[in-house]
């Protein structure tokens, strides 16, 4: 089977990375040795980090061992910025417990750092034959229209140019409404995708407030029903397309969910019970931040094919080697398409090359939902996407062609002439197959 092996490393978060003289962009290279220093397997890397204090992972990267082969193998961990090694650590692995959060010091390498606080590293290591007991299944929800996409729809630039990170339309709202009757019908009927999808082993969501709006509207009410919680999944986020502002914001952790409650009032300013309703609704929800805490959002005007290939590595990483055989997130279109396009599966297109060719190329409707089943046996690189099956009545929609393109938008190059004769350039640049 491709990418299949029986252990890997799940890397958390870095403590003290960038005190003193340390600085930059912090990134965490991993791998197997035998006791001479021959590497053992392939070298696993995370990509560099914004917050060199406490920069945060939370994904799996396959260590291409089996410990039980290879029992006196050493985990060598180094932490390195754009300038240098910061620090590394060398722990037997046999010795390391399975599936348990460690937590190691790095002896470090930068002269004179020894005397700041302590630099850390902590992680689990996985024997991927449990994660490998079975294939999982992930729901891709997009989220509903946005105040961005209307008024890209009618060419308002003053609307589109006026804020970041768009939320909800009043059209949005109703789509996410729509999709809630769905699921909540589905369940009454037996329809075993509705219930899958309204009782999922975890719920990531991405941190853009639209998304966030739609997963508490959508499927917010099954969530708080279960109580569990509503993970913010930083690698989920929008593909930024330059001139997106939908797509950038400068909130994090505890304000993004701030913002999110404002919004979420805002949209239903006109219905004072279904106000009070969602506001209740969200006070009842639980929610993790942890992944949003540091700048999650794109640092320049647009991703780079070589960011975004990056990001999907993570986010493949982390719902592959998930503990639990069914997840829901809650993203947009631009962003599951290029997942689509990285981890397809040969097989899968063969099979049903219609379909294939559809979702790589058009964007699921708004509150559309793709049920994708993943073969974790198959690794990150082996095409762990083996199915794709549009539920729930979705269709997919063909790219438009207005004037403006960014999220959720047509792909291209357009040039735009705005008030004052300002030109605003918006391109898409789909990331390459991995």
């Amino acid at each position: 089977v491709p990418g299949a092996t029986s252990s890997a490393m799940s890397l958390l978060n870095c403590g003290g990375a960038g005190q003193g003289e340390r600085g930059g962009r912090p990134y965490v290279r991993a791998w197997a040795q035998s006791s001479d220093g021959t590497m053992l397997g392939n070298k696993a890397e995370w990509p560099a980090r914004s917050n060199a204090v406490s920069p945060t992972w939370f994904t799996a990267r396959p260590l291409g061992i089996s410990i039980s082969k290879v029992p006196n193998a050493v985990l060598r961990v180094e932490l390195w910025n754009e300038r240098a090694l910061i620090g590394s650590l060398s722990t037997p692995l046999g010795d390391l417990p399975g599936h348990t959060d460690v937590t190691r010091e790095f002896e470090l390498e930068t002269p004179g750092a020894k005397t700041d606080s302590p630099c850390s590293v902590t992680f689990q290591v996985l024997d991927t034959r449990a994660v490998h007991t079975g294939r999982r299944v992930v729901y891709f929800v997009r989220h509903g229209e946005s105040l961005w996409n209307a008024a890209q729809s009618k060419a308002n630039l003053h609307e589109m140019a006026r804020t970041l990170d768009h939320p909800l339309s009043m059209k949005g709202r109703t789509q996410a409404e729509a999709l809630r009757e769905k699921v909540e019908e589905g369940v009454l009927r037996g329809d075993p995708y509705a219930v899958e999808m309204s009782h999922p082993g975890v719920f990531y969501v991405s941190p853009l407030c639209r998304a966030i709006q739609t997963a508490i509207i959508g499927l917010g009410p099954s969530q708080a029903e279960t109580g569990g919680e509503i993970v913010l999944m930083a690698a989920a986020r929008e593909k930024q397309n330059l001139g997106g502002l939908d797509s950038m914001s400068t909130k994090r952790g505890q304000e993004i969910l701030h913002n999110t409650l404002d919004e979420l009032t805002k949209v239903y300013s006109t219905i004072p019970e279904g106000q009070q309703e969602v506001v209740d609704l969200f006070k009842k929800l639980r929610f993790d931040v942890h992944e949003a805490q540091e700048q999650w959002w794109c640092e320049g005007a647009s991703d780079s094919s070589a960011q975004l290939h990056a990001r999907l590595q993570d986010f493949m990483a982390q719902i592959l080697y998930t503990p639990h055989q069914t997840a829901v997130v809650v993203g947009h279109s631009h962003f599951f398409r290029s997942t689509f396009k990285a981890f397809l599966a040969k097989e899968f297109s063969d099979r049903d090359p219609q379909l294939a060719k559809d979702i790589t190329t058009k964007k699921l409707m708004n509150c559309g939902v793709a049920r994708v089943v993943l073969d974790p046996r198959r690794g990150v690189d082996g095409g762990p996407i083996v199915g794709v099956e549009l539920v729930l009545g979705t269709t997919l929609d063909e790219d438009g062609h207005a004037s403006l393109t960014a999220c959720c938008t047509a792909p291209g190059h357009t040039e735009v002439v705005g008030p004052g004769g300002d030109t605003l350039v918006v391109e898409d640049d789909d990331v390459p197959k991995p």
